[in-house]
């Protein structure tokens, strides 16, 4: 993941007007909420949170270390 590379794919109208980064985009019934993800200062939490989302890491609870 690097700073100018965006983990989703978006149509490219909506990509040009955002600074260079990682984005997480959700559609829900009441409108789109874009978040911005901060890899520089939680670079675990992003990586975690986009590999959840893009299918590429398996939950597992930490209480009991399993999925």
């Amino acid at each position: 993941m690097g700073d100018n590379a965006s983990a989703f794919c978006f149509p490219e109208e909506e990509t040009l007007s955002r600074a260079p980064g990682t984005y997480a985009v959700f559609e829900t019934s009441q409108g789109t909420i874009v978040c911005r993800l901060l890899e520089k200062e939680a670079p675990k939490t992003v990586a975690n949170f986009v590999g959840l989302a893009e299918g590429t890491k398996e939950f597992t609870t930490r209480a009991r270390g399993r999925r």
